[in-house]
């Protein structure tokens, strides 16, 4: 069943998939219960296939149910927690929620590199993420802080001369650059 899922996924066919997502939900429920990690898991699939289709009011609502229970579960300092944190995150920024995209942002970044690595993508993916966010928040202290923080982790597990840390330097110094330009209290970005 799972490869059916994953078929209608990648062929855009979500009807089907949510169809098959909820039977499949519906199973794990009565079987192994409603914070099992198999139901859970599952639940954070069909978040994504809300996501993809920008129903974000049903995303939200279940990765929300998602990371609740996993941190009820798990305990908040488990990988498949982190993962959900992660899947939230995303929804927030995806919809320009930017102060509630920052406060899930930063606890992925703080418990993700304990429990995940410095260098995991997710981990990683949220700076990036994070970076962005605090440019439409225009902090831009923090902005540079994540950009260097970013640069030396990738470095430290990616290599100096990966794409990703070479695009990291790339954008400290178009930053800078910027900021070196700007008049104090200027829009560095041209965001308002």
């Amino acid at each position: 069943m799972s490869y059916l899922v994953s078929r209608y996924r990648h062929h855009q066919r979500w009807t089907d998939a949510e169809v098959m997502h909820l039977r499949i939900i519906d199973r794990l429920k009565r079987v192994q219960g409603a914070k099992h990690e198999d139901t859970l898991m599952m639940m954070a699939e069909l978040a994504t296939i809300y996501r993809d289709q920008k129903r974000w009011s049903e995303a939200e609502q279940l990765d929300a149910q998602v990371m609740k229970s996993s941190v009820e579960t798990l305990g908040p300092k488990h990988r498949d927690t982190v993962v959900s944190m992660v899947d939230l995150a995303r929804i927030y920024f995806d919809q320009r929620r930017w102060n509630e995209a920052e406060q899930l942002q930063t606890q992925v970044i703080e418990v993700g590199s304990q429990i995940l690595g410095k260098g995991h993508h997710h981990v990683l993916s949220t700076m990036d993420d994070l970076d962005i966010t605090y440019m439409y928040l225009k902090q831009w202290a923090k902005l540079e802080e994540v950009k260097r923080q970013a640069i030396e982790w990738r470095t430290e597990y990616l290599g100096a001369d990966h794409i990703d840390t070479v695009e990291s330097k790339d954008s400290l110094d178009a930053f800078l650059k910027r900021k070196d330009m700007a008049k104090d209290g200027d829009d560095l970005y041209g965001y308002t």
